[in-house]
């Protein structure tokens, strides 16, 4: 891994969150299986962060960082703090921490090398603890609690749990790596004198050395090791690394050695200077040129097979569970629980190879056919035809199939047969089946079932997509392997996989194993698949496959290539699955195969907006109005990070589930405001799924736009507008009534003068004329009496018409409204005997003529009717001025008026309550009548004031602008 990786890695750590920390001459890193990321520590000033020599992750979650200048610090809760102790000044070469917390620290510095960290801080470990003031050497502390150091020029020394005095042991060898195995025992190992186990003894007397792993490589280096959790023991050191497998074994007679890797392997330098096991079972090691990561492998390759062949391999699985292969130019055989043996060389090409029943090898090499039977050389077998051999396939009924170049033999026995089915054809893919026959595809015509007496088509070209590439008998039904998908052959009907699933196309071969999986080679790499769930894909074609690849990433060498082997995927006898690459041959093991079930911690390690970016967020408040988001998020699985896929949801804008695949990022913009939960969940490579995930709060703030403030605001402006649109239709409205109030004034005033300069002019003079007449007749004749009275009905006549000539010209409408409603009430009265009374409430004001009138004409019938009808003895008459409108009500004590009545609003042959009511609807008034037997009656009509008073209402408009005014006037205050 050096794309992207720091130089110089001294140290590496992994801290319970799952992160890897990288350590070393360019500063401190975290990293993701992915990413990079440089983490702030400690500097001088503004110079760049100091270089780290030695990582800690302790088990209360913090990380120690050791720095090359000595100083010591330690990240908590995302805080760097600074705890270097008083007197180191040179390299912090090691950070261990007890089984009691305690941290020590290795360091150069001298004469006071050692460090423990305890409840009280620094304590430096010198000769109080019977340590010496050199050097530390090798530091380990082991599952006990004990402390093993190995200063140089000194036996090595061991603190007891406990304890503060080391003790000495009878063991000095100096520039030794210890570590402590699974089962609790302590190895060292060295440059020169290899590796061994401390034994049991080493207090009494001398440990007992007579079980040695010598060393590989000799030379002076600086060995560091470490077990693994399988008990192997790996080691670092300046020469590259080093494993040795489980290296206990030598107590039993096995001899294990170091197996070295270095740049010729692909390490990315051979000066490795760290090494750790991560939680997941990866081995990393930092050098000095990047880092490095070793895992299990799915996928090993036989190296008893060359990686190269120029013409490629062939695969046949052996009746007696061994495998055979074949290169460019010779046989092997790989038998049950063992690696590959060659059998035979110096064979040309060879292109077919089938095994007969009496376990004979037949070799088809060009056009020359060899068979090799057990204990006995290679037997050339004589030409019968022409062609080269393309394969060969031993049927139901013992009898050997060969397909050569536009040709089809059988060869019984003895004896050899051409079939004629075959023609110009050419069988590129044969499999026998149980009753004798064989399916033969025939390029350009199809898929055909053969006897040695019948030929039938199965599948014919034009249907198959692409060609047929491989075939493999599972039961009662074949699987076909096509250039570009999965087909079955199943009681002599074919059915095609209808998804076209990327991981299909390429197929080159097809095996299975007992637990019910079906093993593909293809373009991708090896594919497994439940035989269950791809009998229902046949079936249901909307059901989705879900399988494991295996590929490069598993320890594959190379790619799969069509017509390689005719089926480049074989199972042997030791259950054992065997695959053909351009790279040689590689087995898997399908008990073995690592799988990891740890599912990755998942985090969410930054927020972008604005153009800032905020690391390891635990929740956050953006600015109001922030246009977009990018949310960083990882998961912690360092075993095949390139495998991981999330599903993420903003809790608030995402309907359901992101699949985000293997992107490790989320985008979002133009988000309201509000509360949302980021939330992330992840699978390992493996698909084991941490469903809990990791979340995120954000909060973003409304602008005044976005506020309900502004909501309200908008609100109530936009209700302001409509009041002022209403006032001003009301406005006009009234303008019009006005106009049309202006019109029938004037008209009125113009008639009551043409009456007054004409009629009642005419009248008066005609009076005078009559009167003058009439003073001529004695008044002892009888005619002049008569002719008196007639003029006297004739004056009031005239007084009359004044009177209505006056009422048409307008006046002081609201004295004339009192008065007259006064006189009104006591001249109806007369006679009657009723009592009438007047109440005038508020400030009376200047009244529109019309409604005068029709005021006057509404109460007179009220009046008429309380006098005729009620038998009351009072009448009371209210007129209540009031800004908003004029009241009117005549009310008597009465007998009241019929509910009848009341309910139809009039008596039937009688106009007068229908009157009053057209009256007021014509001045817009609102005209009520209320009483019930016995109790009165009262009649009530309320103007509205823009109706009623000849100046109107004061309106709002008028107000808001007055009050406007008054507010700029004091300030804004």
């Amino acid at each position: 891994m050096t794309d992207g990786a720091p130089y110089g890695i001294r140290a590496l750590a992994q801290t319970p969150d799952g992160f890897l920390w990288v350590g070393g001459d360019t500063g401190l890193f975290r990293f993701d299986g992915i990413r990079f990321e440089r983490m702030p520590g400690l500097r001088h000033h503004n110079a760049p962060d100091e270089a780290v020599s030695a990582l800690l992750a302790s088990r209360d979650g913090g990380l120690w960082i050791g720095y090359q200048s000595g100083r010591i610090a330690v990240i908590r809760r995302n805080r760097l703090i600074d705890t270097s102790p008083a007197n180191s000044e040179r390299w912090v070469w090691q950070l261990l921490q007890d089984r009691s917390g305690a941290v020590w620290a290795s360091t150069g510095t001298k004469p006071r090398p050692l460090y423990r960290f305890g409840r009280t801080g620094w304590q430096t470990i010198g000769p109080d603890w019977n340590f010496p003031w050199s050097d530390t050497g090798a530091l380990m502390v082991a599952r006990s609690g004990a402390i093993w150091a190995n200063p140089s020029r000194s036996p090595l020394l061991l603190l007891r749990p406990g304890s503060t005095r080391f003790d000495s042991l009878p063991i000095q060898q100096e520039d030794v790596g210890l570590a402590e195995a699974p089962d609790g025992k302590v190895w060292s190992s060295h440059w020169m004198n290899g590796t061994m186990m401390i034994a049991e003894g080493y207090v009494a007397a001398a440990p007992k050395q007579a079980y040695r792993i010598p060393p590989a490589r000799p030379g002076r280096q600086l060995r560091r090791i470490a077990f693994d959790r399988d008990g192997n023991l790996w080691g670092a050191t300046t020469s590259g690394v080093f494993r040795i497998a489980r290296p206990n074994t030598v107590f039993t007679g096995a001899k294990p050695e170091e197996d070295w890797f270095s740049e010729a392997n692909g390490l990315s330098s051979d000066h490795a200077q760290a090494m750790l096991e991560d939680r997941e079972g990866n081995v990393w090691i930092g050098t000095s040129n990047g880092l490095d990561r070793f895992s299990d492998p799915a996928m090993i390759r036989d190296l008893g097979v060359p990686g190269k062949s120029r013409l490629g391999y062939i695969l046949l699985a052996g009746l007696d569970g061994s495998v055979f292969a074949a290169d460019s130019d010779s046989i092997y055989r790989i038998p049950v629980g063992g690696s590959a043996q060659r059998l035979v060389s110096g064979i040309d090409n060879p292109q077919t190879l089938c095994e007969d029943r009496q376990g004979a090898l037949w070799v088809g090499a060009n056009d020359n056919l060899k068979v090799i039977r057990p204990g006995r050389p290679p037997a050339v077998i004589p030409n019968t035809g022409k062609g080269a051999y393309l394969d060969c396939i031993v049927g139901g009924d013992g009898s050997v199939w060969f397909s050569r170049f536009r040709a089809l033999q059988r060869r019984f026995g003895d004896r050899w047969a051409t079939s004629p089915y075959a023609g110009s054809a050419m069988a590129t893919v044969m499999l026998a089946e149980p009753a004798g026959s064989i399916l033969v595809y025939l390029q350009r015509e199809g898929l055909y079932r053969l006897t040695p007496l019948d030929a039938r088509l199965i599948w014919k070209s034009a249907d198959i997509p692409g060609r047929i590439n491989v075939m493999h008998r599972i039961d009662n039904r074949v699987l076909i392997g096509t250039a570009s998908g999965l087909a079955k052959l199943e009681h002599g009907r074919i059915t095609v996989l209808a998804r076209g699933y990327p991981w299909l196309s390429g197929l080159a071969g097809i095996t299975d194993t007992p637990d019910g999986a079906v093993w593909l080679l293809s373009s991708v790499g090896v594919v497994r698949l439940s035989a269950t769930e791809l009998e229902k894909a046949f079936s249901d074609p909307s059901h989705t496959l879900e399988p494991r690849i295996l590929s490069f990433e598993d320890g594959m060498p190379g790619p799969a290539a069509v017509g390689y082997s005719k089926n480049g995927a074989v199972r042997g006898g030791d259950g054992r699955l065997w695959f053909v690459t351009t790279q040689g041959l590689v087995t898997i093991d399908p008990a073995r195969i690592p799988r990891n079930d740890v599912a990755p911690p998942v985090r969410i390690v930054a927020i972008a907006h604005n153009g800032v970016r905020l690391r390891d967020p635990a929740s956050i408040e953006l600015p109001a109005g922030t246009p977009g988001l990018q949310l960083d998020y990882t998961a912690l699985s360092l075993t095949l990070p390139e495998r991981v896929r999330f599903r993420y949801r903003l809790a608030g804008a995402d309907p359901d589930w992101v699949d985000a695949g293997t992107r490790r990022q989320a985008f979002y913009t133009n988000l309201a405001p509000g509360t949302y939960r980021f939330q992330v969940i992840a699978s390992n490579n493996d698909g084991v799924w941490n469903e809990e995930g990791a979340s995120l709060d954000i909060t973003i703030p409304p602008t005044f736009l976005q506020s309900v403030w502004f909501k309200l605001l908008l609100g109530l402006m936009a209700l302001l507008f409509l009041g002022l649109v209403y006032l001003l239709r009301v406005r006009q409205v009234l303008g019009r009534v006005r106009s049309r109030f202006e019109v029938r004034i004037a008209e009125r005033e113009r008639i009551a003068r043409e009456l007054h300069d004409t009629l009642l002019q005419g009248m008066q003079a005609l009076l005078l004329h009559v009167r003058v007449a009439a003073n001529t007749i004695p008044e002892e004749t009888g005619a002049r009496q008569p002719l008196e009275q007639a003029l006297v009905h004739v004056q009031g006549v005239l007084v009359e018409g004044r009177d209505r000539v006056r009422d048409l010209r307008s006046g002081d409408a609201a004295t004339d409204l009192s008065e007259a409603l006064a006189a009104l009430a006591a001249t109806l009265a007369v006679g009657s005997g009723k009592e009438s009374r007047l109440t005038v409430e508020g400030t009376p004001r200047d009244l529109n003529p019309m409604v005068r009138e029709e005021l006057h004409r509404i109460a007179e019938e009220a009046i008429r009717n309380t006098v005729h009808h009620s038998g009351a003895t009072t009448i009371d008459i209210v007129l209540d001025w009031h800004r908003r409108g004029l009241r009117m009500a005549v009310r008597d004590d009465g007998v009241g008026i019929p509910s009848p009545v009341l309910e139809r609003g009039e008596r039937p042959g009688h106009f007068g309550l229908t009157g009053m009511h057209e009256r007021a609807n014509r001045i817009a008034g609102r005209l009520t009548i209320a009483g019930a037997p016995g109790r009165g009656t009262e009649v009530s009509i309320m103007v509205p004031a823009r109706t009623a008073y000849r100046e109107g209402t004061i309106r709002m408009k008028d107000r808001l602008m007055r009050r406007l005014a008054r507010w700029r006037r004091d300030g804004g205050k």
